[in-house]
């Protein structure tokens, strides 16, 4: 660190496969290292349910991606 590329962190508070600290952990320490880091948490949804196109949060992402490349 510091990677100097923009990072988006998309994150649901009931992952059980990735700890949502080790999401704000790794934000906070690449912010501390100058990265421009974008962390969206989406409530209720779990690891693969983020990018799983038939689900409810699907569209989520999709927005969180594209206001980041915006």
């Amino acid at each position: 660190m510091p990677l100097r590329v923009p990072q988006l962190l998309v994150h649901g508070t009931a992952d059980t496969k990735v700890p949502i600290d080790q999401t704000t952990g790794y934000a906070d320490h690449a912010r501390a290292a100058g990265d421009e880091i974008a962390l969206r948490t989406v409530e209720g949804a779990d690891h693969m349910r983020l990018i799983d196109p038939t689900s409810g949060v699907w569209q989520q992402t999709l927005t969180a991606v594209r206001d980041a490349l915006s």
